[in-house]
């Protein structure tokens, strides 16, 4: 059963939302095929929930997970703090922090080693744009992370880690009180997501306003919005489930899909998809389609 759907009617009339019930499993890989697996996180608190799957899809005991800092503005203390949320799931020695940018030659070759032998992949929050820099001026990293990942390597990205992992990204430059895509920075992603425009702290930081300006502008691609300490975990791209902590403010997570692009002669509009922790959805209910 899909994910009950609200729909919005004028893309700027106002919104009535309801809770979405569970969906049904994720659909059935073809026999054979590696399942690719991504854990969104909308910011802090990072659940326990969070940590117990990113441990299950890496591996048995010997796994190692490689943490990628460059968005962090503290990196050794957030990993510092990351091993101390993994206590009791995993030792200390599981999660490696990879070189600091900027990369030299040596650093670069040491982060490849890393990532070919990683099992499991953490994208550090803090700010997108440092992240980005260093994926955009480095292609073959960009290119490596991308190969780890449709390998079947699981990757978490949290809050501004997880706003990169879309073919689009926000960087943080626009006006809040106005609806407007023209004004909201964008640049390129690392692509995980090629459909998917994803954003963070949904609704501690009034998030609304950009992404929807962000959708009206791009009517193609699908907008995911995830609240503080909660979760998308997307199977594909597309199936899973939404994880969270108890915090029933913030553990909301939203998804945005054009039905009709905003035209001068006629309204647009779209579906809104509202989760919380414990709904599941597949393929057609995030996307639309079935694959």
């Amino acid at each position: 059963m899909r994910a009950h759907v609200v729909r919005l009617f004028p893309l700027l009339a106002v919104a009535a939302v309801a809770l979405v019930s569970a969906a049904a499993q994720p659909q059935a890989q073809p026999a054979g095929a590696v399942e690719k697996r991504l854990i969104l996180l909308g910011g802090a608190p990072r659940p326990r929930v969070m940590w117990q799957k990113f441990s299950t899809f890496a591996g048995d005991a010997q796994a190692r997970a490689l943490a990628l800092p460059w968005a962090s503005g503290d990196p050794e203390g957030t990993i510092a703090i990351n091993r101390r949320e993994l206590e009791g799931i995993r030792p200390e020695s599981f999660l490696e922090m990879a070189p600091l940018a900027p990369l030299d030659a040596a650093a670069k070759k040491k982060l490849l080693e890393q990532l070919a032998r990683a099992n499991a992949i953490l994208i550090m929050g803090g700010d997108q744009n440092r992240f980005l820099d260093v994926i955009n001026d480095h292609p073959d990293v960009k290119a490596a992370i991308k190969a780890r990942y449709e390998a079947g390597v699981v990757v978490a990205a949290n809050d501004g880690g997880a706003i990169s992992v879309g073919e689009i990204a926000v960087t943080g430059e626009e006006d809040p009180t106005i609806v407007d895509g023209d004004q909201v920075g964008v640049r390129p992603g690392l692509g995980l997501l090629p459909r998917a425009i994803i954003d963070t702290q949904f609704v501690r930081r009034q998030r609304y306003n950009r992404m929807l300006g962000v959708l009206i502008k791009n009517p193609d691609k699908v907008v995911l919005g995830i609240g503080s300490g909660t979760a998308f975990v997307l199977r594909n791209g597309c199936a899973g489930e939404v994880i969270g902590s108890n915090n029933s403010g913030t553990n909301i997570a939203v998804v945005m899909r054009t039905l009709n692009a905003v035209r001068p002669e006629r309204p647009g509009r779209v579906d809104l998809l509202l989760f919380r922790p414990g709904n599941t959805f597949d393929c057609e209910g995030i996307f639309g389609e079935s694959r």
